[in-house]
């Protein structure tokens, strides 16, 4: 906010450099999980990949339906639905990694 307060043109520019530096971190944490973890994704039931993949999706959806009814503005429907979905992904993959036996 400072920044935007002081310089307009260089915060548009700072903004758009976290948006696609997140992006590319998430990215990366995913990737660097699956090597450190090769086997996280063997002996898993598809009914159970069938809820990861589906929660997340569900959170979106709901994180977005919730806001359009409080009658937010679309920016902030667009951020709450994207953290609600994310933080299912994260906190459904780490249910992974922390409930199975790794040999």
């Amino acid at each position: 906010m400072m920044l935007k307060w002081k310089f307009p043109k260089a915060a548009s520019i700072v903004s758009k450099f976290g948006s696609y530096y997140g992006v590319l971190m998430m990215f990366l944490c995913i990737v660097i999980e699956v090597v450190v973890f090769p086997n996280m994704f063997t002996g898993i039931p598809l009914k159970l990949y069938a809820v990861i993949l589906t929660l997340p999706v569900i959170g979106l959806s709901l994180g977005f339906s919730l806001t359009t009814l409080l009658q937010q503005r679309i920016q902030i429907r667009k951020t709450i639905s994207i953290e609600c979905g994310y933080k299912m992904y994260r906190s459904h993959s780490q249910s992974l990694l922390c409930h199975f036996y790794w040999k």
